[in-house]
């Protein structure tokens, strides 16, 4: 089964297809600039507290989102990746 959700919704740890990028055009050619493109793999790496920004691993970079922008993309889940032990 395919679920598509928001960026800013999915858990730590889980790896996603992106499907597309909504907003202003000037926001959707940053996230297009920076590697967030239709079919490029992301990975939620952490989440901020109290509605701060995500931390996401896009095409071997780290890059961090504030939920508001994060929300404009939509995902398809790959996969949850198991947790790493310390």
């Amino acid at each position: 089964m395919v679920c598509t959700l928001r960026l800013s919704d999915l858990p730590v740890a889980t790896e996603a297809e992106v499907r597309a990028v909504f907003g202003h055009p000037a926001f959707r050619r940053r996230m297009l600039a920076l590697g967030i493109t239709p079919r490029s793999l992301v990975r939620i790496l952490r989440r901020m507290p109290i509605g701060g920004p995500i931390e996401i691993e896009v095409r071997g970079t780290c890059l961090a989102l504030r939920l508001e922008d994060a929300r404009e993309i939509t995902v398809t889940v790959r996969r949850e990746i198991p947790a790493q032990r310390a």
